[in-house]
């Protein structure tokens, strides 16, 4: 085994068993917190 840094020993546990799936295509989430109608926080200031 190589020494390489333990992220990387972590990132390879849990993706040795996994199933990867790419998406394509715009994102809701990214679209509307870009346009500042993200989350709204719940302790606004009165």
């Amino acid at each position: 085994m190589r020494g390489g840094c333990p992220v990387e020993a972590a990132v390879d546990r849990l993706l040795h068993h996994a199933h990867v799936v790419l998406t394509e295509g715009s994102s809701l989430r990214l679209t509307q917190a870009t346009s500042g109608q993200g989350v709204v926080a719940l302790n606004q200031p009165s």
